[in-house]
């Protein structure tokens, strides 16, 4: 809202400083970049009011919003993107906060690459769920979505990262700050 006025369908950049001749694209549909290179979209319904999470459950395309402002409304349905790297093992999956839920990140990637999950790294966005709701999501990453290796990070949240760790044992790979991971 703040810089583009609620709108989402283009934009246009006036480039400055070290981006002065990028080539600066709107992605809003999943795209390989390069050869085992690709950008996954999805659509998040809690982008726009971080603090709020669906009531519902986590993978489900379904939200419950009572009363949204006028700015939320606006972004409901802004795209995220993630990153995919295509390796010997299967897709690498690199993503940023999870708002349209992590699941929905892995089963686009796995529709648009047709290739197993070999690791998902990044910012699952679990904070606000409970023991049970993450248990639940941990078994569905490893037995339904067959996530072969997970490395949760920032908005992962504690309790997510242990549940995690638990049921993945050694395919937990860590993943903090200034930490190198290999695949």
């Amino acid at each position: 809202m703040q810089y583009f006025g609620g709108h989402h369908e283009s934009y246009v950049f006036n480039q400055t400083g070290r981006f002065c001749n990028a080539n600066v694209e709107f992605v809003d549909k999943n795209l390989e970049i390069a050869p085992g290179i690709k950008l996954i979209v999805t659509s998040s319904s809690n982008m726009g009011y971080f603090s709020k999470y669906p009531r519902i459950g986590i993978g489900t395309n379904e939200e419950v919003v009572e009363n949204p402002s006028s700015n939320e409304a606006n972004l409901l349905g802004l795209k995220e993107i993630s990153l995919s790297l295509e390796t010997e093992n299967g897709e690498v999956v690199i993503v940023g906060c999870s708002h349209s839920t992590v699941e929905k990140i892995i089963l686009e990637t796995k529709i648009f690459t047709n290739n197993q999950i070999a690791m998902v790294y990044g910012g699952y966005h679990l904070l606000p769920y409970d023991r049970r709701t993450l248990d639940d999501l941990s078994h569905r990453l490893k037995n339904e979505l067959e996530v072969q290796k997970v490395a949760p990070a920032h908005c992962s949240g504690h309790l997510a990262s242990k549940i995690l760790k638990d049921h993945f044992r050694d395919n937990y790979v860590f993943a903090g700050l200034g930490e190198t991971v290999e695949f």
